[in-house]
């Protein structure tokens, strides 16, 4: 793990910083596959239908982004001041909040799918498949909530590969596993929606 508070601040900074960047590039990518393979595979409308809830589904992970990385903040801080208790109560309450967090957000998210298609304006003729991508993403919030909350942790303790490396893969895992359940699963977009989940 990287010490940021020893060496030259700039050189640390950005040995610190590239595999942030690199990771965030390779969670743009899990859209980008989803959306080539589905139109590949299944059509336009289907294209259609998982591009149509992208906003949505991008609005909650970004929520869960910022409220995750102010874990990370908290750990930093008692991470730096060399605070071991700290550190453990710390990962002990974003745990706790994590949990509670992810227990209303999938519920409210859930819950909310079909109005918010609605809210929308999303056509008929591709609001089916548009209901099941989105709720299916939605409904894995959890596995959202506890990688973001892992990565932040392993970032505030000075470790930004490790999240990157489990990134690379999942990402992998993922174009495996949407070929998988929509071509000879022939789950639709489902089948993609569960394959950004599950890995």
């Amino acid at each position: 793990m990287l010490d940021l508070t020893e060496g030259r601040p700039f050189r640390a900074l950005l040995i610190f910083a590239l595999p942030v960047i690199g990771g965030n590039l390779f969670q743009l990518f899990y859209t980008l596959a989803d959306s080539v393979i589905v139109g590949k595979t299944l059509g336009t409308n289907s294209l259609a239908a998982v591009g149509s809830t992208s906003i949505i589904i991008y609005f909650v992970f970004c929520f869960i982004n910022g409220f995750t990385g102010g874990f990370g903040i908290c750990l930093g801080q008692r991470c730096g001041a060399k605070d071991e208790k700290g550190m453990r109560k710390s990962i002990a309450v974003s745990t706790l909040l994590s949990i509670a967090f992810t227990v209303v957000l999938t519920l409210v998210c859930c819950l909310l799918a079909h109005q918010i298609l609605s809210w929308m304006q999303i056509p008929e003729d591709i609001s089916g498949e548009a209901y099941d991508y989105m709720f299916v993403v939605l409904l894995g919030t959890g596995a959202t909530v506890f990688y973001n909350m892992i990565s932040n942790m392993l970032r505030a303790l000075g470790d930004s590969k490790t999240p990157l490396y489990f990134l690379v893969f999942s990402s992998v895992l993922n174009i495996f596993l949407d070929i998988l359940f929509i071509v000879p699963m022939h789950m639709g977009v489902a089948g993609a929606a569960w394959a950004t989940i599950l890995s």
